[in-house]
């Protein structure tokens, strides 16, 4: 153990200088060996052995290795000149968008033969280089302060090539993807009351409001009159019960599979849904937010949080404590969110939307040939793990709903676990 702390130690130490001289080594790996085989062939069967044929063309290999290391060491040097440090970078970009930026980096005329790449050195954007610009997409929300590029100049033959690093600061942020509010009842469910009719009204309830049908609607409640006239199928709704609330919470669970979450809670805000008095929280940030610009900036900046599956959950709500309601915004995967929910459900009513995709329809041969394939992509429901947790989280008191933006639907547990039956048959 103290040998193995010793060696690391000793590493970290040295890494970076190491990895500054192998950047520079002029040649890769396959040009070492054409370079190597053409001195070999040169001397060996060409002076050696008298053979003019190889003199010639192991003197072509050699001249070709040696313009292709000066070459690419003078492109390397006016680019380390040149392209160490860059302007500053303002973007504002959403995640999974594709988003063109004009690319900086270029070679002069007066060195030919070069040509030049680059990546970015974050695993948060995937960047494609083309011809006047870089095609860059965010693959999850946050704000980026530096772009770090590894260019990579080298020969048109492959012989040489060498590694630069290029820093340049940014003020990048990348918003939460865009989706269509397909529901604007799940806030209001918890704010004006239940799915009870209106105390005022009828026994039975008063059919106050048309929306067009939804997976899971009943029957009943369908205005066949209307589907006869104009061929669209639309529902009557009940008005809701009248239930004063004190302050609406709405919490974002961060996970790595949160995207779909993170876009709900976004867009929930930018409608104001929570109405005109609530409280944000996200994992990451101590301070609640209260208004609509500070709340999306937390979520934004929660891409970036190390304190995940709402550990920050219990402090956040016990700080509001003239609150009635919470909204927990959370991903399609279980994890220690769920223990936290389940405590602070005797608090405080609690409503956990969940948002994921719903997977697609297979057939037998796919689940003997492809099995739980799938359940491992990002933000899809997984059946068994989902069932768990509705469960879990139903047995506790907690509300549950579903978003499936996909197929614009929001359900129950049992309209889901309905939906799946039928995909099933």
């Amino acid at each position: 153990m103290w040998l193995f702390a010793t060696l690391s130690g000793w590493w970290q130490r040295v890494r970076n200088p190491f990895l500054r001289i192998i950047d520079w080594l002029p040649f890769t790996v396959g040009g070492g060996i054409f370079l190597l085989s053409s001195v070999w062939a040169t001397w060996y069967f060409g002076v050696q052995r008298t053979d003019l044929v190889l003199i010639i063309l192991g003197s072509v290999g050699i001249a070709l290795s040696i313009l292709g290391c000066v070459l690419t060491i003078v492109g390397a040097l006016w680019m380390q000149w040149r392209f160490r440090e860059l302007p500053l970078f303002s973007a504002t970009m959403t995640v999974q968008g594709q988003h063109r930026v004009f690319k900086e980096i270029r070679l002069p005329w007066w060195i030919p033969l070069i040509q030049v790449d680059w990546t970015w050195q974050s695993s948060k954007f995937d960047v494609k280089i083309e011809k006047d610009s870089e095609c860059v997409t965010p693959l999850r929300r946050g704000m980026c302060n530096l772009v770090c590029r590894s260019i990579q100049i080298g020969d048109a033959f492959g012989i040489c090539e060498v590694t630069i690093r290029s820093q340049q600061p940014s003020e990048i942020q990348v918003l939460p993807r865009s989706i269509r509010l397909l529901m604007p009842d799940i806030a209001q469910g918890l704010r004006h009351g239940g799915e009870q009719a209106n105390p005022l009204g009828a026994p039975v309830g008063e059919r106050v409001d048309i929306r067009n049908y939804a997976l899971g609607d009943p029957m009943r409640y369908i205005l066949w009159k209307a589907y006869a006239r104009t061929g669209e199928l639309v529902v009557r709704t009940p008005e809701r019960a009248f239930e004063p609330s004190k302050r609406l919470l709405a919490y974002l669970v961060v996970h790595p599979d949160d995207g779909l979450s993170a876009s709900l809670a976004t867009q929930v805000i930018h409608s104001q849904s929570l109405g005109d008095n609530w409280a944000f929280g996200v994992d990451g940030r101590l301070e609640p937010c209260t208004d609509i610009e500070t709340a999306i900036e937390a979520v934004v900046q929660s891409g970036d949080s190390t304190i995940q599956n709402a550990q920050g959950l219990s402090d956040f709500v016990n700080q509001e404590t003239e609150a009635s309601s919470l909204i927990v915004f959370a991903p399609a995967r279980d994890g220690e969110w769920v223990d936290a929910v389940m405590q602070l459900s005797h608090q405080v009513h609690t409503q956990v939307i969940i948002s994921g995709i719903l997977p697609p329809r297979r057939k037998f041969i796919q689940d003997v040939l492809f099995d739980d394939l799938d359940n491992k992509l990002a933000g899809q429901f997984g059946m068994d793990v989902f069932d768990t947790v509705t469960r879990r989280l139903e047995k506790g008191g907690v509300v549950v709903k579903i978003v499936a933006p996909s197929i614009g639907a929001v359900m129950t547990p049992r309209d889901l676990m309905n939906h799946w039956e039928r995909q099933a048959s």
